[in-house]
């Protein structure tokens, strides 16, 4: 029965209009998508900061072999710091995650400060650059005959 020409009913309303549950919707998704990349972080920070060393390392090994310079890289594990040089240029950055090197004539370094150098003339060593964050551990292995870069991980304790 109408009660007006604006064609309103008497009765009462019952159940959500659609635009409502749209809205809830839409709350919701905003929601999920702010949380979910915290559950994430720790794996997340962990390749990023692999990934950008080995490009670093990548980088740095091409820029010797091609400018004919010897090049550095110094690993400072009580500032989880790495800094390099090749010839002019130089720079730095910190690495939350970082944990160990292993190179063949020294084994597996944890403590004070490490200076590994790029030779022009190839003879380099196998590098390895362990990372760990909350149980995962990733690895960067250094190739010295072929220049190139391995990521490797994540891999977790159990």
């Amino acid at each position: 029965m109408l009660t007006s020409r604006t064609g309103n009913c008497s009765f009462k309303r019952q159940g959500f209009v659609l635009i409502e549950l749209l809205a809830v919707l839409f709350v919701l998704a905003l929601a999920a998508a702010v949380i979910m990349p915290s559950f994430s972080a720790p794996r997340g920070t962990l390749r990023k900061e692999s990934g950008k060393l080995a490009s670093t390392i990548r980088s740095l090994y091409e820029t010797t072999v091609s400018k004919k310079v010897r090049s550095s890289l110094e690993f400072d594990f009580d500032s989880r710091k790495v800094r390099w040089m090749d010839g002019a240029d130089s720079g730095s950055s910190v690495y939350r995650t970082l944990r160990a090197v292993e190179l063949p004539t020294r084994g597996l370094v944890k403590e004070g400060t490490l200076i590994v150098f790029l030779n022009p003339s190839g003879n380099n060593e196998h590098m390895t650059v362990f990372f760990e964050d909350s149980g995962e551990r990733m690895s960067v292995t250094f190739n010295p005959i072929s220049g190139r870069t391995k990521v490797s991980g994540p891999f977790s304790d159990e």
